[in-house]
């Protein structure tokens, strides 16, 4: 054992694993008592600020609940009052520059220890650019799948531009909402794959969240969505008790960041009795929803509805549109459309096209 590493032993300096957290545990005696510390050495401090990188990226628009009284050198014990701190999203190595004040409560801090202990096997490539201090390329393992990302994040001028490509490959899509705090009124059964090409400005969670540009698409399949207040409302509507769970086969999202927002340009899933499209929008920093929600339906689907006017108005759609085959779809116009917030989604009540229905190719 090293000269150093036997003098923070004597002071009581508990090493966590690689797995975990990467913090230590000091307990230092004060004038009143032992008063413990949880001390968090700059080189994993580095690695959680980075993680902002695509902990956002990958549309972490909730946010998540503070630490009160948290600082990112110190999470301080009981009797301890708490110390300002630096930038929790951007702290270079004491030689570098730009560190700016912010509140202990600051969301990033807290997000980022989260993120980095749900992340194993992280690995990260530093490039020294004309003095700078740039992350160039990451990757960890997520979900039963992976997560690599090429990069250029630059430690030493944190509140300059930022960009990455970041990939998933077969990644959990529990795993990867819990890991990046992204709270969700669903419950999904499947895994993702996908490419996300972004640029943004900064390292603290609002000011990428506002800066945020560029795009990506994922795609997934087979699998299912349950537990939502959107399937809720169209077995509602429909009178369709099916409808509450949507056993698919494919899916693809593909959407951009601009100007604060996440605006989908499509989500589309496809399953042997229902096809659904969302379009709309996401606010990044309230997470305000705007979406509306494009439905077709497999006539035998049609016929289970408990509603008399639905089986009997579904029927007449379906000879207008000419869909009367057993691998045939049929668009249903809906009454609404959906706003709220992601974690807690809303019905609201639009005016119906009129005519009859389109008929899909």
């Amino acid at each position: 054992m090293s000269r150093g590493r036997d003098a923070r032993a004597s002071r009581g300096c508990i090493p966590f694993s690689q797995n975990a957290a990467p913090v230590r545990l000091h307990i230092r005696r004060n004038p009143g008592g032992l008063a413990p510390e949880l001390m968090i050495p700059v080189p994993p401090i580095r690695t959680l600020a980075v993680l902002a990188s695509w902990l956002v990226l990958a549309g972490a628009v909730a946010p998540a609940a503070p630490v009160p009284g948290s600082s990112l050198y110190n999470l301080k014990g009981r009797g301890n009052k708490a110390q300002p701190t630096t930038d929790p999203a951007a702290a270079p190595p004491p030689a570098a520059a730009n560190r700016g004040p912010v509140a202990p409560s600051d969301e990033t801090l807290t997000r980022m220890i989260r993120l980095r202990s749900r992340l194993r096997n992280l690995d990260m490539k530093w490039e020294d650019v004309n003095g700078d201090e740039v992350m160039t390329a990451f990757s960890a393992n997520l979900g039963g799948g992976r997560v690599t990302a090429e990069s250029h994040i630059n430690w030493t001028r944190p509140q300059g531009a930022h960009r990455a490509r970041i990939r998933l490959e077969n990644v959990r899509v529990s795993d990867f909402l819990n890991a990046t705090d992204i709270r969700l009124d669903a419950r999904f059964d499947t895994s993702i794959s996908g490419q996300l090409d972004l640029s943004w400005t900064g390292l603290r969670m609002r000011e990428m969240r506002r800066t945020l540009t560029g795009g990506g698409v994922f795609t997934a399949g087979p699998g299912t969505i349950s537990s939502t207040r959107i399937l809720d409302a169209l077995a509602d509507f429909s009178g369709i008790r099916e409808l509450r769970r949507f056993d698919f086969d494919t899916a693809r999202l593909d959407a951009k960041a601009e100007n604060g927002r996440v605006l989908v340009k499509a989500f589309r899933l496809r399953g042997p009795y229902m096809r659904t499209n969302l379009k709309g929008s996401v606010d990044l920093e309230s997470d305000a929803l705007a979406m509306d929600l494009e439905l077709e339906l497999n006539p035998a689907v049609a016929e289970r509805s408990t509603r008399i006017e639905v089986r009997e108005g579904f029927g007449l759609f379906t000879r207008l549109a000419g869909r009367e085959g057993p691998g045939e779809f049929v668009e249903v116009p809906l009454p609404f459309s959906f706003g709220g917030t992601m974690a807690h989604p809303r019905a609201v009540l639009k005016s119906l096209p009129s005519g009859p229905p389109e008929r899909k190719p």
